[in-house]
């Protein structure tokens, strides 16, 4: 597949310069060549429209580029990389000479996207700032997809000068008749509650837990939660749910054979909340809804109860589990 976009750049005394973009996207592949020719409209002999920059900026696609030739003269362009990517470019393609690229002039690069699949079917390319001379007040973005459909073959440019706009004075607006303003809306703010839930959760059998050096035997849990409007009375609106957990840590057990082995193990445990929000909007049996809840704090989540396993003394255990977190709940009345 073949495209073409034109760029736009302003010389070093002001003299327009303009350049053709050929890309030939080679199918099932990740490799796509870019042949830059300079159009600008000048003699050979006047070196004032001759291009000496060449920028690229992919966006979130990396690339490399492969090769560069130049197709009427000796190579004399560098490659050089841009390691910050919040700069404006990622390559920049420099002459290293005083020439630069002259009138009717082609400059052949081959782009290599860092990708290990194949570009059929997926957006194969985005050069958001591909421009030549950059810095001279105007710039080019151009799209380009390997892809089948409607968007296969089109390029998308838009073109921003960095020169600041005049600024003119709006006109003065006719005299007219105001209207009659509106009714102001009846305020539906968003109420929210905050719980403290604190639980401790026997560990049955015991967890191997050495608090000199808990990373030995980890214990670790995950939480879920249900929560729903129990009752909505005159200036209150009650909230409950469950805190789901399930704590997971290692233990001893000992087979038929009387072998002890270290096995992982869990336990679950349901933790009851309540709370009330105040509302003076609130009356009896009025409709409200949830609109979001999340733990915002962990406070802490902690093995308890040191001691050692009583059939296997030499194994330091744990027989509870202690923590604390905040949930917040919010709410907002259904109109």
């Amino acid at each position: 597949m073949e495209l073409y976009s034109q760029l736009l750049g302003i010389g070093d005394n002001g003299e327009v310069l303009t350049a053709i973009i050929d890309v030939e996207i080679l199918p099932n592949s990740n490799e796509a060549v870019f042949m830059v020719t300079n159009t600008s409209p000048s003699l050979p002999s006047e070196t004032n429209f001759n291009i000496r920059q060449v920028f690229f900026n992919t966006g979130h696609l990396p690339i490399r580029i492969k090769k560069i030739t130049q197709a009427n003269n000796a190579s004399n362009f560098n490659i050089h990389k841009q390691e910050n990517m919040e700069k404006d470019f990622e390559y920049l393609i420099e002459d290293n000479t005083d020439r630069g690229l002259g009138p009717n002039e082609k400059l052949i690069c081959t782009i290599e996207l860092d990708s290990k699949e194949g570009s059929e079917g997926q957006s194969w390319l985005h050069a958001p700032l591909t421009s030549i001379n950059k810095g001279m007040g105007v710039q080019v973005a151009a799209t380009f997809y390997n892809d089948k459909g409607e968007e296969a073959d089109k390029i998308g440019g838009h073109y921003k000068c960095r020169q600041k706009k005049k600024k003119y004075p709006k006109p003065t607006p006719p005299v007219t008749t105001t209207p009659s303003p509106r009714p102001c809306p009846v305020a539906n703010p968003q109420s929210c509650c905050q719980i403290i839930i604190e639980r401790k959760t026997q560990l049955v059998p015991p967890a191997l837990f050495n608090p000199d050096r808990p990373e030995q035997y980890p214990v670790t849990h995950k939480k879920t939660f249900d929560v729903a409007i129990e009752k909505v009375c005159p200036e209150k609106v009650i909230i409950c749910g469950t805190v789901h957990k399930t704590i997971y840590y290692k233990t001893l057990k000992k087979d038929c054979s009387g072998d002890t082995s270290i096995i992982d193990h869990y336990v679950k445990d349901d933790i009851p909340f309540q709370c009330f929000i105040d509302r003076d909007d609130a009356n009896e049996n009025d409709e409200f809804e949830i609109v979001g809840a999340a733990f915002l704090c962990d406070v802490f989540d902690t093995p308890k109860n040191f001691g050692y396993h009583p059939e296997f003394s030499q194994y330091p255990v744990a027989w509870k589990f202690e923590e604390k977190e905040i949930l917040k709940v919010c709410i907002r009345k259904v109109q």
